[in-house]
């Protein structure tokens, strides 16, 4: 048999410097600077956003570029450009 999976409706948007704001307030994440390798770092170039998970201390990392994710439920993640392209496309809001 085969199967397609349910619409999901998120909210989202794509973290950049000029918009770190407003990708803080979805994520109810704080900023983090990143080195290279993306690690966060207190002499890092790179944006980054830390984004609280369910387990207290544990954080997952968003870095420029990539989209931050509010799904249905209210859970909150990172998705690279490259994969979030793969997986949504913009709809009108309901």
């Amino acid at each position: 048999m085969r199967f397609r999976s349910r619409t999901v409706y998120v909210d989202a948007v794509q973290f950049t410097r000029s918009n770190w704001s407003e990708s803080v307030w979805l994520s109810n994440g704080e900023i983090a600077h990143l080195d290279a390798s993306g690690n966060i770092s207190a002499y890092g170039n790179k944006l980054g956003i830390k984004i609280p998970t369910s387990k207290p201390g544990v954080y997952v990392l968003a870095g420029e570029g990539d989209w931050i994710v509010k799904d249905a439920e209210g859970k909150i993640y990172p998705v690279s450009s490259e994969n979030f392209e793969k997986q949504f496309i913009v709809c009108n809001q309901i």
